[in-house]
């Protein structure tokens, strides 16, 4: 025999999962401001030139420019 459907209560836990949802997405936006605040307080510069420049270094595990020479002998002619 099938199942009854039980829509108010589905329809609350669809409604309660939403609403927890959406207040974690306000509590990570909300955690983002403050990480941008106390970033521009601390070090005087926004905290978004930072993040940036670690994602380059992660991506060049060198840590300089892949077109760089490698000493100052392989600059060319001179």
């Amino acid at each position: 025999m099938a199942r009854r459907p039980n829509y108010s209560f589905e329809r609350r836990q669809r409604e309660l999962s939403k609403a927890a949802k959406k207040e974690a997405k306000r509590e990570a936006q909300r955690e983002a401001v403050e990480r941008r605040r106390s970033g521009e307080t601390d070090e005087g510069s926004p905290a978004t030139g930072v993040s940036g420049e670690a994602g380059e270094a992660a991506s060049d595990p060198a840590g300089g420019e892949p077109d760089a020479p490698d000493s100052p002998d392989d600059e060319g002619g001179v």
